[in-house]
Formats: C-alpha cells, structure tokens, sequence
C-alpha cells in the first residue's frame, strides 16, 4: 500500500573543533643578535606571555629554557613548513566558510541561519573538491592552497577561534512547512486519516474533507441524479485525527477518492472456454484489450485455444463501498391496438383509423450496489404520467380470388440475369428460392396470370410482392427496388411488376424468387427452365 506520509525529522548537528591554545602576543625571535643570555629568556614570565623561538641559534643553553614552567603554556609552533596539503585545504574551506557566514550574518541572518548555510556550501565545496582530485586522479596538492592562508598565521588562528567561541553550537532548522503548499500539495501538522482496518491509506485537511472521500466513494458508482440512501463499508473503517511533529502531505477529496477507488492490482487467471473471445474476456474484468495482450505475449486472439490459462489482474479497492440509491425514471406506457374488421378491404389488407399514442410513467426503484455492481433491485413506487392511446385498425375480410386459370408453364421473372443461388443449402440453412442477379432498375415480371396477395415492406425481404395462380400456386419476389402493381390488383403474365433492387438483408443487386405449392417452397427449377 503506497503512502504519501514520510515525517521529516530534525537534525541537531554540532560544530565542533578542537581549539588551539593560541598565543595572545608571540614574541616571535627571528634575530639571533638581539640577545646572547639565555638566562634572559628564562627570567620572562614565560607561562602568561610565552616566547616562540624560531630560530634555534638564538640560545646556546636548552636545559635552561626546558626549566622553566613551559610544560603548562600553549602548544607552540615551531616550524609553519611541516603543515601537510591536507591542512592547508581544510584551512582553506574554513576561511571560505566563515567568510560566508560572516556575510549571512551581515545580511540579516541570525547565527542558527547563517550556521546552516554556511554548513551546507562548506560541504558543497568540500564535495566538489573530492570529485575534482577523483576525476583527474590527482591528489591536491599543497601549491594549490594559496600560502597567505597558512595556519601559521597567527591571525588567521584567532579568526577561527572567534569563530569557534561565537558560533561553536548551531542547529539546522528544516523550514516549517504547516499549512503551506508545496508544488501544489498542502502541506500540515494537523490532519485526518482514513483509516482502514487500522492502517491509514491517505490525509486530507479537515474532517469535513474525510467525510466527503467516503461520500465520494459510493457516488462514484453511483446513477448521476440518484439519491444514496443508505451506505455501509465491508472494512472497518474510521476518520482519526492525527498530529505530526513535522507537516505532512496530504490529498485532495477528488485524489482521495481515485486513489482509495483504484487501490492495488491482484493477479489472476482465466481459463478460455467454448465462445470466448478476447474483447468478450477484456469486458468480463474490466481491463483492456491491449493489456491482456501485453500480459499475455504471444497469444493470438484470432486463435484461442480451449483451455488455455491465460493471464489477467483484477482491480481491488481499499474499500468496498455498498450502498441503496434510489433513482426515479421515466418509462415509456405502449399502447395497444384493436382491431376493426371490414369487408371493404382485402383479406391480409390493414389500414390504421385512429393512431395510437404512447403514454409515460415515473417509476421509483431502490437499487443495492456494491462497488458499483448491482446486487438487487425493486420498484416501490409507479406514478402515471401520461394515459396511452389505443390504436385503432381496419383490417379486410374480403377474400382474394383468382377468377383466371392456371396458364401452364411459368416464365423466369426476368429477361436477362445471372444465377447467384440456388435453391436448397446455403451456410447452414436452407434457401428457400433463387437468386438472379441483374444490375439496379432491371424490370421485373409475373411469372404467370394471377392477383397481387402482397405488395409492401416485410423484414429481410425487404419490398416484397406475392402473386397468386390458382390451385395452390404462388410466386414470391422480394428486394425490389420499387414494387409497381398494389394488393389485390389483377397481374397476367409477363407484366412488369417491380424493378430490381437490394433492400432488406441483401449484399448485391438481385431478385429473390420463390415457388410455393400450398405454402410449402419448391424448387423453382421444377416449374421453370432457368
């Protein structure tokens, strides 16, 4: 579980040096004529003011200087040139350093400040000269620290000491950041967890922020416009107020809510049964297409093999939010129709008196989610909004009859054409006619005498007319482009009675033409020489 929360902790460094008994006024000899009596020299108050001998020739007696008191005074420099490059560049790095915090302090630093500061370029220098003596393989030499900046410099020895007594103790004060944006993320001391089986998974501002991630969560898969009433958690979940020493980062209520929605991705596996596909397999978890082939690197999704385990990962909130909305919508009411019976019509013949008209309801229903998914549904309340309207429908009772016989042999509907396909199996089904291909407009003709039975728009047929012949004859022709002859119209044979077309379920221009014999389908071929 990934967390925003890592408190910054504070540093007390101290600045410590091993200070130097430094001497206040050195009588530095550097004359050997000055004086010829060693018993001067021990006379001197050695132990308050002592005197650095530099230059050995000046006494001829040192048992009478190592009388004296001088193993109590300070350390004593003999001889500046035994100082090693290693000093020098420390040396060299503490006047940089004080010169910066000096500075920092001119410009209104306090001494805290100015000492962090002041630390922090001393190691950046400190960095960048080691980094320099590894690149180049070189070791820094003692040329390289300018000798004005010698520790043998008595002056340069009281500086640092000053430094040491007024600044020997600092503290690094890492800037306080409560209530405060950082890159865009707000930062405090004081926030509120969401705590879920007792670990937190994220911080907001307030309590009023908590509140609105959890709210957040339910309405998130929740219908836009419903009310939620009632909400409950299948965790054990709690808003707790926490204070930190240091201020800490917290989300927003809408990156709250992506996050704890998100949550972590658990590995899974899916066995491939009979029907699937991988598009089928991707919606069923709810992941992409292209991600399962990812995970799955070499699968072919043209070629699943059955039983094949393939790899997949399903998506598990930190929280698994259920809860009962409710939500009104608006239904349509259909109307029914009744029907009138005249036998001023045809038999088969429909015409619409009055029209019918819809009408609408406000239905009311509860519905139990969890995390989105909908668990039970139920209606508890249906308000009429709109009474529907009862079509009104003629339909004829006059019976259609072929009062002309049946003229012998039928002719092909059309004068020039292609077979496409032939009566009998066609993928998997059986085709009931023949098809004859002819390009759009190619009229069409009865094959024999006989009266229009139907003329109109039927489902894959498309427009559709029925002729019939007597003794229990009929000729079907349908995916016409126009249908040129009405129901119960006379027809004889050779009459154009439609051009060629391609509605209703057909990829190409063509006739459909069947042969019935008391309703059953024949073979047109039996009746006609194609």
């Amino acid at each position: 579980m990934s967390k925003r929360t890592k408190n910054q902790k504070t540093t007390k460094n101290k600045q410590t040096s091993k200070k130097p008994k430094l001497i206040e006024n050195p009588e530095v000899i550097t004359n050997p004529e000055i004086t010829t009596n060693s018993e001067t020299i021990v006379s001197s108050e050695i132990t308050e003011s002592p005197e650095v001998i530099t230059n050995p020739e000046i006494t001829t007696n040192p048992e009478t200087i190592l009388s004296s008191e001088i193993t109590e005074s300070p350390e004593v420099i003999t001889n500046p040139e035994v100082i090693t490059s290693e000093e020098k560049l420390t040396i060299l790095l503490s006047k940089v350093k004080l010169a910066l915090k000096r500075l920092l302090n001119f410009a209104g630093f306090t001494n805290g400040e100015a000492g962090t500061l002041a630390g922090s370029a001393f190691a950046l220098v400190l960095v960048m000269a080691i980094t320099v003596s590894v690149v180049n393989a070189t070791e820094i030499d003692a040329p390289e620290v300018p000798m004005a900046m010698s520790m043998a410099d008595a002056d340069v020895a009281r500086e640092i000491s000053d430094f040491d007594e007024e600044f020997g103790e600092y503290e690094e004060i890492i800037p306080d950041l409560d209530n405060t944006y950082v890159d865009g993320v707000f930062h405090a001391r004081k926030v509120y967890a969401i705590v879920v089986e007792g670990e937190s998974v994220v911080f907001v501002r307030s309590f009023e922020d908590a509140e609105a991630v959890l709210d957040g969560i339910a309405n998130r898969h929740s219908t836009s416009g419903a009310e939620i009433t009632n909400k409950w958690f299948s965790e054990d979940v709690s808003i707790d107020k926490k204070e930190f020493e240091w201020a800490t980062p917290t989300f927003t209520v809408d990156e709250a809510v992506h996050f704890i929605a998100m949550g972590t991705s658990e590995p899974r596996t899916h066995i491939i049964e009979p029907g699937d596909t991988l598009g089928a397999i991707a919606v069923e978890h709810g992941i992409r297409v292209a991600v399962l082939e990812e995970m799955n690197p070499g699968l072919d999704p043209r070629r699943l093999q059955i039983g094949t385990e393939i790899l997949l990962y399903e998506i598990k909130p930190f929280i698994t939010v259920s809860f009962t909305e409710r939500v009104v919508t608006q239904e349509r009411i259909p109307f029914g129709t009744i029907f009138e019976d005249t036998d001023t019509m045809y038999r088969g013949q429909t015409q619409v008196r009055i029209a019918g008209v819809a009408g609408s309801k406000a239905v009311t229903t509860d519905i139990t989610r969890e995390n989105g998914v909908v668990v039970s549904t139920n209606v508890v309340l249906q308000e009429i909004l709109k009474e529907p309207v009862t079509q009104v429908t003629l339909r004829g009772t006059t019976p259609i009859v072929f009062t002309g016989t049946r003229s012998g042999e039928l002719i092909p509907p059309l004068e020039s054409y292609r077979i496409l396909s032939h009566f009998g199996p066609r993928g998997g089904r059986h085709h009931n006619g023949i098809d004859l291909g002819a390009p759009r407009g190619t009229p069409v003709f009865a094959s024999a005498d006989g009266v229009v039975i139907q003329s109109n728009t039927s489902g894959t047929f498309g427009r559709v007319i029925r002729i019939y012949h007597g003794d229990g004859l009929e000729t079907l022709y349908s995916h016409n482009d126009q249908n040129l002859v009405s129901l119960g119209e006379t027809v004889v044979q050779g009459q154009q009675i439609a051009t060629v077309g391609r509605t209703g379920n057909a990829t190409g221009y063509h006739v459909h033409f069947e042969v019935r014999v008391n309703g059953r389908a024949q073979n047109p071929t039996h009746f006609i020489n194609f």
